[in-house]
């Protein structure tokens, strides 16, 4: 799921694609020159150097933060779609169930299936008596309420 035009490219924006402060090389060797130079002696660093590695923690660390905000922001938008996405869902299924087709059968139409399952049952080699809740037709009236009027 892509974020929406909208939200990238107006006063709402989650998305913050500005220029960063500190250009990370796209060498990494150059990148670390620096820092495995200094990290292998005591000889403190150049002026140029210094302001170098200064510039980078400064400008590193405000870009660090607006990332971490703006991780938050795509984060707190993904919770919220994906929120709407169950409430969605949950209304659909719901919808379902209130179409689903046996719901369309009439009264006198389950009374004859349910009639056939009870002596399809009765018929069976370990069938014991009609009172047996584990069988048709009760079992069938435990469905729902509708069932349950169509069993009697």
């Amino acid at each position: 799921m892509s974020i929406p035009h909208d939200l990238v490219h107006t006063e709402k924006c989650i998305l913050n694609h500005g220029p960063r402060r500190v250009q990370l090389p796209t060498d990494v060797v150059s990148g670390k020159e620096i820092v495995l130079a200094s990290s292998k002696t005591n000889k403190p660093l150049s002026e140029e150097e210094t302001a170098e590695s200064t510039r980078i923690v400064r400008g590193g660390t405000a870009d660090l933060e607006e990332l971490d905000e703006e991780i938050s922001r795509v984060h707190n938008y993904l919770l919220d779609r994906m929120n709407e996405r169950d409430r969605l869902q949950h209304y659909v299924k719901a919808h379902k169930v209130v179409l689903h087709p046996t719901r369309r059968l009439n009264h006198d139409l389950l009374h004859t299936i349910f009639m056939l399952t009870a002596e399809i049952d009765r018929e069976s080699p370990d069938f014991t008596h009609s009172l047996d809740t584990h069988r048709a037709p009760w079992v069938l009236g435990q469905v729902c309420s509708r069932f349950v009027l169509s069993v009697r």
